[in-house]
């Protein structure tokens, strides 16, 4: 009985963890003004991204927090195609890094449930965000479907690009655990790109069709300076049966003004 409470205690906090993080990623944006891409059809998309602090240096980048957000509409009764890859192209000022944190692999994860990951990789947890799937199974049409955290952990670097992968944490059995890779990588004369893939196992859960990423500037795993007065991100999403949305959004941000450093008075002679 105390193994068992034990469990669920450990899982209580990580999903409060998930929760709060969250939260408190979703603030980021808010008053921000959300992009929507609706091209003729019934299938749209609609995402958003916060930055904070919005005063940063001009030359050398400082920590930041980072929220993205999207979600996948459908204006009719029909199921929404499966998403498959969400790509975030960030602005040439940000910086991606997790060097010297703990790291989680993959492998690591096989067959185990979120009290197992959470003991064996609480400490490569980098970031949060949660996920909602909808059921798009026959014979009843689309329906709600299961919402709930995401923790992203860091996967270390592999081949020049840094792994990270986001763990739904809905479920408690490991029958369930949808675990999303992401790849970041910087991309010459462009920036940092971060691709997260949903693999097709997931559609024993349904279609994801909301999806949210925070990074804490205290995680310090992302990095920005104000170059130009903008921060901005290009955002690409690609469906099972082939719809391909594309669109951009920037965050207004100032320079911060460089510290002054004061001589030491020299002893007079």
């Amino acid at each position: 009985m105390r193994r068992w409470m034990r469990g669920v205690a450990s899982l209580l906090v990580v999903g409060l963890l998930a929760l709060g993080l969250f939260l408190h990623g979703s603030e980021l944006a808010r008053g921000e003004r959300p992009v929507s891409i609706h091209p003729p059809g019934v299938l749209g998309v609609v995402f958003n991204m916060g930055v904070a602090p919005k005063a940063l240096p001009a030359e050398r980048p400082s920590p930041v927090s980072f929220s993205f957000s999207m979600k996948v509409r459908v204006d009719d009764e029909s199921a929404p195609p499966a998403l498959r890859e969400v790509v975030l192209r960030l602005d040439r000022g940000v910086v991606f890094s997790t060097d010297g944190l703990p790291i989680c692999r993959r492998s690591s994860l096989v067959g185990l449930d979120m009290r197992a990951i959470e003991r064996v990789c609480g400490d490569a947890i980098v970031g949060s965000g949660g996920s909602e799937f909808v059921y798009t199974g026959p014979p009843i049409g689309p329906v709600a479907g299961t919402a709930g955290g995401l923790l992203v952990l860091n996967g270390g670097v592999q081949g020049g690009a840094t792994k990270l992968y986001a763990v739904d944490t809905s479920s408690p059995t490991n029958s369930a655990v949808v675990t999303m890779p992401i790849e970041v990588k910087r991309v010459a004369r462009q920036g940092v790109r971060l691709t997260l893939e949903v693999p097709e196992s997931a559609g024993s859960r349904g279609a994801l069709t909301d999806l949210s990423i925070y990074f804490a500037e205290a995680a310090g795993v992302l990095r920005a300076r104000c170059q130009d007065g903008d921060l901005g991100v290009r955002v690409e999403d690609r469906f099972a049966d082939g719809t391909y949305f594309a669109g951009a959004m920037s965050r207004k941000c100032v320079v911060k003004p460089a510290r002054r450093t004061s001589l030491a008075k020299q002893p007079v002679r």
